[in-house]
């Protein structure tokens, strides 16, 4: 179609908390609370954000590395279990794709303290099955973002993993490309 001019959203929260002396990513949940910047980011943003959390300098290792990488893990997983049943039932795969990110972006939003984003991420780790080979040996270090001060940072990251996730495969991408180009757009974060 016609060009269009594209001004990136998450620059703004980046430079905003580097000037703070914050992590780079702090407030994430609170930045796509807005529908319109969060299809954004969902839709166009996505190569970049996840670039920026594969980066070692930008996100080093530690717990929130960890924290990413075990819902990048679990995501996949998700997706491979919602394919099976795609291809069982004769469903189509992205519907069930669309379905299942919206659900985990709405419950990781709606998240306001440490026992509830501890819940929805301990639940979102489960549902993947087994144990996820980044939380292997060092789980205990991820502990210390579920607690009364930290919880916010867990509900930042959790979301992040979601929308810096880099598709497996081409069935993984048409599906995810599908669901951020057509937000369910009822469902606000609450």
């Amino acid at each position: 179609g016609e060009p269009f001019w594209d001004v990136p959203q998450v620059p703004e929260l980046v430079a905003r908390n580097v000037i703070n002396g914050r992590p780079w990513w702090q407030g994430f949940a609170d930045f796509i609370a807005d529908q319109k910047r969060r299809e954004h980011i969902f839709k166009y943003e996505k190569g970049g954000l996840s670039k920026m959390v594969r980066n070692m300098q930008v996100l080093p290792e530690g717990p929130e590395r960890i924290l990413v990488d075990a819902c990048h893990e679990a995501w996949r997983r998700r997706m491979g279990q919602l394919g099976q049943r795609a291809r069982k039932e004769g469903i189509p795969f992205g519907n069930l794709v669309g379905r299942e990110f919206e659900r985990l972006r709405v419950t990781f939003s709606r998240c306001k303290n440490a026992e509830a984003i501890r819940a929805a991420v301990t639940d979102f780790w489960a549902r993947a099955g087994g144990s996820l080979a980044p939380l292997r040996g060092v789980w205990r270090e991820v502990l210390s973002l579920f607690d009364e001060q930290n919880w916010k940072k867990a509900r930042d990251l959790a979301l992040l993993a979601l929308a810096s996730y880099k598709p497996a495969n081409e069935e993984e991408e048409k599906a995810l490309t599908r669901t951020h180009g057509e937000e369910n757009g009822g469902e606000e974060n609450g």
